[in-house]
């Protein structure tokens, strides 16, 4: 994957050391082994459809381990993410590469979009959690929620107060953590199925 995005998160190395010992069955140095292997492959020059066919070569077109192949460059691809048009290209040539059927790779597909939308529907509750915390609701401009960003640290902000004693203090601090949380998520989230061209 990271031929196609040109990065390697943490959650992608998880993926696909959870991979190699659940899937494949691999021991913990046949792990470290196929990390490797990966690693080694990120930084060579070789191309990623070189090296799928390679694989395809070498299982002699056992249809499970080639998908399972699909199934764990998904899983990388998804991991950080909605999927780029990078990454579904990639995922596709190597599905072309392996031969698999249309039908195989609309299951990957529908994977994809399911995880999309879930991830889209967190987006959303968390935009809608921060603009209550705004006091606010809808599709909010920008400049509106700068705005109600500033009224509530206005009012709310501890040094402001100080002077009411400790305990108001506190009180306001744990209300300005909660408004600082509110301007995370306002706005931007609701283009998220919008993100592949």
């Amino acid at each position: 994957m990271t031929k196609a995005d040109g990065t390697v998160s943490k959650e992608e190395i998880d993926v696909t050391d959870t991979f190699f010992r659940e899937v494949m069955g691999f021991d913990r140095e046949k792990c470290k082994s196929a990390i490797e292997v990966f690693r080694r492959s990120k930084e060579s020059t070789t191309s990623y459809g070189d090296i799928a066919h390679e694989y395809l070569r070498l299982v002699g077109g056992q249809l499970p381990l080639l998908h399972a192949v699909i199934q764990v460059l998904m899983a990388v691809a998804l991991v950080d993410g909605p999927l780029t048009r990078e990454e579904e290209d990639f995922v596709s040539s190597v599905a072309g590469i392996f031969r698999l059927s249309d039908s195989a790779y609309s299951h990957y597909r529908q994977q994809r979009d399911a995880s999309e939308h879930r991830m889209c529907q967190t987006h959303e509750q968390k935009r809608i959690e921060s603009l209550a915390i705004l006091g606010l609701s809808g599709r909010p401009t920008t400049d509106v929620i700068k705005r109600a960003y500033k009224d509530l640290v206005m009012q709310c902000h501890p040094d402001r107060i100080q002077h009411l004693g400790p305990r108001l203090r506190d009180i306001a601090e744990q209300e300005m953590k909660r408004i600082n949380i509110g301007i995370l998520f306002p706005e931007g989230t609701h283009q998220c199925r919008n993100m592949r061209p």
